[in-house]
């Protein structure tokens, strides 16, 4: 019997869906010009939506899609709010905080299983780690307040049973912002 990854399964699901989507008679779309925006698009996070892109997906269904990559989730929620994106790929606890605050916005497709961000740290600030409440008094990059990572990081420190003032959140933008933290002086990132 053979065995396939998680990640297998879910790219089988992906193909499985646009397949079954293009095989759809559908009606006539309203709007055949689309913008995305997206908070970090060269990140593993958005892979789902850059293959979809590049093998043109969008295009075979009859769509113009623009893509507009900001500098992070919290940017592509502003521009989704503010009606300059018709879509925004970010956290789904972006649709979840943005409902509790009385905004009408909903998750319409989910692009993984589970959160695709991790806290890392330089080797020797990790070496004092024993739990999230290790993080209180540090500076951690996060890619924009408000953003995914920043609300994981809450997520953590809550769990942690500390405020989110407990460290100094730090928005360090998406692109290039993880490796110069493992080798310089800089903040752990979430």
């Amino acid at each position: 019997m053979r065995f396939y990854s998680n990640r297998t399964l879910r790219w089988a699901g992906v193909i499985c869906l646009c397949s079954t989507l293009s095989a759809q008679a559908a009606p006539a779309l309203e709007k055949k010009e689309i913008s995305i925006a997206v908070g970090g698009l060269g990140t593993l996070y958005y892979l789902p939506l850059v293959i979809a892109e590049q093998r043109g997906y969008f295009r075979d269904q009859g769509l113009k899609v623009s893509i507009a990559d900001l500098p992070g989730g919290a940017k592509a929620l502003q521009a989704l709010v503010g009606g300059s994106a018709d879509f925004a790929a970010g956290s789904f606890e972006h649709v979840l905080q943005m409902q509790a605050k009385g905004v009408a916005i909903q998750s319409v497709v989910t692009q993984g299983d589970r959160p695709g961000l991790v806290l890392m740290m330089r080797k020797d600030k990790a070496a004092g780690w024993r739990s999230p409440a290790s993080l209180k008094g540090l500076k951690v990059g996060v890619s924009a307040p408000g953003s995914g990572t920043h609300l994981f990081l809450n997520a953590l420190l809550a769990k942690a049973g500390l405020a989110a003032d407990a460290v100094s959140a730090i928005g360090r933008g998406f692109i290039n912002w993880r490796w110069p933290g493992i080798r310089g002086d800089t903040p752990p990132t979430a």
